[in-house]
């Protein structure tokens, strides 16, 4: 074996490692938002009404698919989350 024809994991098993990590993510952020904005003072009814708006977009776009083709749905939700992170990162360099 030489150097650059390193052994890759089967696509399957990095799909998997993917969600996975995505999922700890997702959980890790919500954890981080209920935290920060408890330290912030905000209550506890408007933490949790913040906590359940990260369900809000998922929610409105899960009919998008049936609609539209879940081809065109997936490309629309790849512009949001591309958009989403051009802004954060633009956001976070101020």
């Amino acid at each position: 074996m030489t150097e650059h024809s390193a052994r890759q994991w089967p696509a399957p098993a990095r799909l998997v490692a993917l969600m996975v990590l995505a999922q700890i993510s997702f959980t890790g952020g919500r954890v981080a938002l209920s935290l920060y904005a408890l330290r912030l003072g905000a209550g506890t009814l408007t933490v949790g009404m913040l906590i359940s708006l990260l369900s809000v977009l998922p929610l409105l776009f899960g009919g998008l698919g049936a609609a539209t083709g879940m081809v065109s749905a997936v490309w629309i939700l790849a512009l949001i989350l591309i958009a989403g992170g051009v802004f954060s990162a633009r956001h976070q360099r101020r």
